[in-house]
């Protein structure tokens, strides 16, 4: 895949966002890039919170050749159990570790981009368990 040309753009109609497929509104800044694969060229549209969480999740989706809308969930999935919604959702059921309302991918999407937001995914050694997943809060820079 080669990208050709990527902008920051208002949609001037509703879209569906190539990650989540939830619906970018009339009017909301999204990423718009313009790509080529095997030939042929293609539009993609995120959400900006979509195309930021991409970035955050790429290595542990590792793809060979992109991010498929269809990885991304699963990944947004995988990830959000075992570290946003024990902790961070009020819908969360601890005795069932389910969720009552299910994965809503509109919603669950934008909470966990939110949460992401100061934090990053790294993978550690660890003895317990060899190379592990681990949420990292990202340290603020102060200024004086």
């Amino acid at each position: 895949m080669e990208t050709i040309r990527t902008a920051i753009v208002k949609a001037r109609r509703i879209h569906t966002c190539d990650y989540c497929g939830c619906e970018i509104p009339k009017g909301e800044r999204y990423k718009r890039s313009v790509n080529v694969f095997d030939g042929k060229p293609y539009t993609w549209k995120s959400h900006l919170r979509c195309a930021e969480l991409c970035g955050k999740i790429w290595d542990y989706v590792d793809p060979d050749e992109g991010m498929t809308g269809d990885a991304f969930i699963e990944a947004v999935q995988d990830l959000i159990h075992p570290f946003y919604c024990p902790f961070h959702c009020d819908e969360y059921d601890r005795d069932t570790q389910d969720c009552e309302r299910g994965f809503d991918c509109d919603v669950c999407v934008k909470r966990f981009a939110k949460f992401m937001e100061n934090r990053e995914l790294r993978l550690v050694k660890d003895p317990n368990c060899g190379l592990c997943w681990r949420m990292v809060e990202i340290e603020s820079e102060v200024t004086v």
